[in-house]
């Protein structure tokens, strides 16, 4: 399905896409373009697979004001997700936050603007809860989260999440990680600014809550019980030599 050039308002739920019966081969395609979806009562996009696969591509559009959250990915079973936002603007969003990916989801951002969203609980600009997760060229700012996670939320026993030349910004949390709240996944950071965001408390936890500002050279940043010691990888950077680079940065 294609929606080109459209005005998706007012609605109960904006655009659904739902991919089911991978037994069958079967995989639901949505590609948004140049379209604005907002003001809905539920959600603005969803992109969900139940035993199937679901494949969603939203491009030059705006995503906002939408009770329901912005935009969401999720699956269980055997299918798999993918999200990917590109050129577009998610803001003023509700409840579950600017852009939520969970279960068997992959979710790309790249040259985008998530601002103004707000989460009951985790991930007020987006939450990554799925699979694999990247951000590049992008602004995250002014999003909030009832709890963790203002900018972002990472969690995923499998996930590796990259943010690569973005912004994160302004960004607020109830309790912890203003910026980036990362649990269990691999977080690499590069050439990107974390600045003025703020938590409750716990700014900068042993699980990478993110609340300080300071600009990241190329580095990976990882959850100190993941920390390893090898040489040979990028992932390896232990968490007192993150912590060094975050200090010694602080603007």
């Amino acid at each position: 399905m294609t929606v080109a050039n459209s005005i998706i308002s007012n609605n109960t739920d904006g655009i659904q896409n739902v991919g089911f019966a991978l037994d069958y081969g079967a995989t639901a395609n949505l590609t948004v373009v140049n379209s604005n979806v907002g003001d809905n009562d539920g959600g603005g996009i969803s992109n969900e697979g139940t035993e199937g696969n679901a494949t969603a591509t939203i491009f030059s559009t705006a995503v906002s004001g939408n009770s329901a959250g912005g935009v969401f990915t999720s699956g269980s079973g055997h299918g798999f997700q993918s999200l990917a936002i590109t050129n577009s603007t998610v803001s003023g969003n509700s409840t579950y936050g600017g852009i939520r990916a969970s279960g068997n989801s992959y979710l790309s951002v790249a040259n985008s603007t998530i601002s103004g969203n707000s989460a009951a609980d985790s991930g007020g600009g987006i939450y990554a809860g799925g699979f694999d997760a990247s951000i590049v060229n992008s602004t995250i700012s002014g999003n909030s989260a009832g709890t963790s996670g203002g900018a972002i939320y990472c969690q995923g026993l499998a996930q590796d999440v990259s943010i690569v030349n973005s912004t994160i910004s302004g960004n607020s949390a109830g309790t912890s990680g203003g910026g980036i709240y990362n649990v269990s996944s691999n977080l690499q950071v590069a050439t990107s600014t974390i600045s003025g965001n703020s938590a409750g408390s716990g700014g900068a936890s042993t699980l990478m809550a993110l609340t300080a500002g300071f600009k990241l050279p190329v580095q990976s940043l990882m959850p100190a019980h993941r920390a390893k010691t090898s040489s040979t990888s990028a992932r390896s950077l232990r968490m007192d030599t993150i912590l060094a680079a975050m200090m010694a940065a602080v603007i």
